[in-house]
């Protein structure tokens, strides 16, 4: 349960594509604001550079520039996390995330169709200054309104582009999209080969033990096995499940998307939480354990402090009343917990802990130090949501989750588990109490 340091993964080395410059280029060409036609280059002009290998999720490549259009403060951008489903935007303090935000561009991809357009969810006013289309050899001006806009890029040249749309607020927000080998997809962009590397180790790691636990999709929806914290077996057990579901409707609306649910759940999460440095440093034990009480006194949704097993198990359960499929993730030694949910059709990593910045340091849980909120989403949608290796990502929730007593009367039940390799270098486990 130690609270752990943070890497400072989002600094100006890391930039993603929504903070790139804009190209000054000359543009040509309007896009209507139901669908986006464009020729090919002209004649005079070469086509943009390609990739020599064809596009999946897990492709990770340099992308060969030959012009400042596409690049980033002067360098080639790494080319990461292909998918058919993007968002980008803003937070409630104007931090940048490839995510859906509070205002910001959103696209889908169908086929080689992809359709984009802009969002506000924050009833802000904000719009769509002017637009471009971008790739290695021009710039175009396009329309982005919120009604979807269809861009048939099987008419495109193959090659990365930019969506990119200036707001009336001044900022920028970007989609990334490579078409080529009859094939078109989102991706994100980078400069840091380090920490997108280490980003995209975590990111197979991770799908690995989707396919090691059977994890779909649809067994991360279930809440009715879920007890936390602790299973009520009788009148002197307070399981809060329930409680923490009702709160999620409370927090967001039944015809919201999944994206701003979890935005609404996780910013929630952060600004009334608290963590509990009494408990992890000093106790070394859950305050219901050392105080003998499971009555709810010392419950997180009675004190609103608790540490990372905590946010994780409520996050999950928020998660899965709104019909987000959520699982935990445990680091080697489950000294910490967090969390992946899948939106857009992937399996994204998200650790509340990192943005959970007051804390409780006595043994008096109404005395709250302040905690600096000067950055926020440390651990939502960045490459790296906290300091662990993906060697260190060692168990998810889909076979620890069970209403059954283990020998020390908690509902988790964590099974004896050893891991190796086979010949192909697939991760095989082992249960050691079956």
């Amino acid at each position: 349960m130690k609270r752990f340091a943070l890497i400072p993964l989002m600094t100006a080395a890391i930039l993603l594509s929504g903070c790139q410059a804009t190209p000054e280029t000359s543009t040509a060409g309007v896009a209507s604001s139901t669908a986006a036609t464009f020729q090919t280059h002209a004649a005079e002009v070469a086509p943009p550079p390609v990739l020599d290998c064809g596009i999946e999720r897990f492709t990770l490549e340099e992308y060969p520039c030959t012009t400042d259009n596409l690049r980033i403060d002067g360098k080639d951008p790494w080319l990461f996390d292909f998918r058919y489903s993007a968002a980008c935007g803003f937070g409630k303090d104007g931090t940048y995330r490839e995510a859906e935000m509070y205002y910001g561009l959103r696209g889908d991809i169908s086929s080689r169709k992809l359709t984009y357009r802009f969002y506000d969810n924050s009833g802000s006013g904000i719009n769509v200054r002017s637009a471009q289309l971008i790739n290695d050899n021009s710039v175009r001006d396009i329309v982005i309104k919120e009604k979807a806009v269809d861009l048939d890029t099987s008419g495109l040249d193959d090659g990365l582009y930019y969506i990119r749309a200036e707001l009336s607020d001044g900022s920028q927000a970007t989609l990334a999209f490579y078409t080529g080998g009859g094939k078109t997809m989102f991706c994100s962009t980078g400069t840091d080969k380090a920490a997108i590397k280490d980003h995209y180790d975590r990111r197979k790691r991770l799908y690995d033990l989707i396919g090691l636990f059977e994890v779909k999709p649809g067994n991360s929806y279930d809440t009715m096995r879920l007890t936390y914290p602790r299973y009520p077996y009788d009148e002197s057990f307070r399981c809060d499940t329930d409680l923490w579901i009702d709160l999620s409707s409370e927090i967001t609306q039944p015809d919201w998307s999944d994206g701003r649910k979890l935005l609404a759940m996780y910013d929630w999460m952060t600004d009334n939480l608290a963590y509990d440095t009494y408990m992890a440093d000093v106790l070394d034990n859950r305050r219901e354990n050392y105080y003998s009480d499971w009555s709810g006194t010392y419950s997180l949704y009675s004190t609103h402090v608790g540490v990372c097993w905590d946010f994780a198990n409520v996050l999950i359960t928020m998660c899965r009343a709104q019909k987000i499929p959520a699982i935990s993730i445990e680091n080697d030694g489950a000294s910490h917990m967090w969390v992946a949910v899948y939106i857009d059709d992937e399996w994204i990593e998200i650790d509340p802990t990192a943005d959970v910045r007051n804390t409780v340091d006595g043994e008096d849980m109404t005395v709250i130090t302040p905690g600096d909120f000067s950055e926020r989403y440390a651990g939502y949608y960045t490459l790296n949501p906290n300091s662990y290796y993906a060697t260190e990502m060692l168990t998810l929730n889909d076979k620890l989750w069970t209403a059954e007593r283990d020998s020390s009367g908690f509902c988790l039940r964590r099974p004896r588990i050893e891991y190796t390799t086979d010949s192909t270098g697939k991760i095989v486990m082992i249960f050691l109490d079956e």
